[in-house]
């Protein structure tokens, strides 16, 4: 049986296979022999000829002159594979599993072996390179630049008499801060803000994808979670807890246990581990500290109620074991994950605290270099 590898879009799948970046979708196929083709528009067949990392570049107008002047991207596909093998039966398609429907019906008709994949059509993509994991210390070095200036923000602010934050002349809100480090992310490169970065004051930060809004306050937890997509086509993922002004016992118990939690994760990441471990260590710290996860009188979680990390890469959440109780397989040398644990209270707020590393046989390579200080005032 030989096997055959097809994409068409133009997603992560496909700039991993190619190297090349595209906005609009295009025909990737790996042939039996290993051998990588693209099909191009006159639009992009200049740019793929210079810039493709596979084997063979072909214009869409010559395949439709071998057939005979028309064909549907299915028909070409066919037609592509009749070169390589005669008999249908004999060849196995791999797709993934966002593949176009009406493609895969019209295939389904001529080939009776067509693998659908459940995630990634490249799945050593968990492992990453040296080259790629370079890429993300770069994106997450760009993204630590937005922090920076969030924070420079925060300390100039200052505190009004109901506690809430001025700053350049008027009320400083998540809106106002996160256009301030967005514009930082895009001076340093970045493509995309993956609509981010979340900064969530006080209550909203209890529901950790609140992304915030309106005025920040003193006295309040206020999380910083940025991910941007970098100009090296990578991701970073970055989250900081912050506090304006005087903390209480509450909020320095919370946030040092968070911080514990996350320290030990980081120390016993490594590989040979599984996610599953890595959380479960966590939320032992969190438990020693006195913190439980449950639901409360409204039905509203509390706690630690979300996993430990994700894989990382071309995706933010990217394909590869994740760090939850459901990883239950050994991470592996140069995985790229994430290392962010939780807690969070209805009404009142949350902390998080987020790394990327990269997971080496014998602990961790922290790709992140961001200190860890709740008082904005103190960095």
């Amino acid at each position: 049986m030989k096997k055959i590898k097809i994409l068409y879009g133009c997603g992560v799948d496909s700039y991993y296979a190619t190297q090349l970046p595209m906005h609009d979708p295009y025909l990737f196929m790996q042939a039996p022999d290993g051998a990588r083709h693209i099909f191009l528009s006159a639009l992009e067949i200049g740019r793929g000829r210079k810039e493709a990392k596979v084997e063979h570049v072909h214009a869409i107008s010559d395949i439709l002159a071998e057939m005979g002047g028309k064909g549907t991207v299915s028909e070409q596909i066919v037609h592509m594979i009749s070169k390589w093998e005669n008999n249908p039966s004999n060849v196995q398609l791999v797709v993934p599993n966002d593949f176009p429907l009406k493609v895969y019906q019209h295939l389904s008709t001529v080939f009776n072996h067509i693998e659908v994949m459940a995630g990634t059509l490249f799945p050593e993509r968990a492992i990453k390179t040296a080259e790629e994991i370079e890429k993300i210390r770069q994106a997450q070095a760009n993204n630590e630049k937005g922090f920076a200036r969030a924070v420079e923000i925060l300390q100039a602010a200052t505190i009004q008499k109901d506690l809430s934050l001025k700053w350049n002349g008027a009320a400083l809100t998540s809106e106002i801060l996160r256009g301030e480090v967005n514009a930082i992310n895009a001076k340093h490169g970045a493509l995309s803000f993956n609509d981010g970065p979340i900064i969530a004051c006080g209550a909203q930060g209890a529901d950790p994808h609140n992304v915030g809004s309106g005025v920040l306050y003193a006295n309040e937890f206020i999380i910083m979670d940025s991910f941007p997509l970098a100009s090296n086509f990578y991701n970073g993922d970055l989250t900081r807890t912050f506090l304006k002004g005087e903390a209480s016992d509450w909020h320095l118990k919370v946030y040092n246990a968070v911080k514990e939690s996350q320290q030990r994760a980081l120390d016993v990441t490594k590989a040979g581990v599984t996610g599953k471990f890595v959380h479960e260590e966590v939320d032992k710290v969190l438990k020693q500290h006195g913190f439980d996860t449950g639901k409360d009188a409204n039905g509203e979680y509390y706690g630690f109620f979300h996993g430990t990390g994700h894989a990382l890469g071309l995706e933010v959440h990217d394909d590869g074991p994740g760090v939850s109780s459901r990883n239950v397989n050994p991470l592996k040398e140069n995985m790229v994950v994430t290392i962010e644990p939780g807690l969070y209270y209805p009404g009142k707020g949350g902390v998080r605290i987020e790394d990327i590393v990269a997971v080496t046989k014998s602990g961790i390579d922290n790709l992140t270099t961001l200190p860890k200080e709740l008082l904005v005032d103190k960095l």
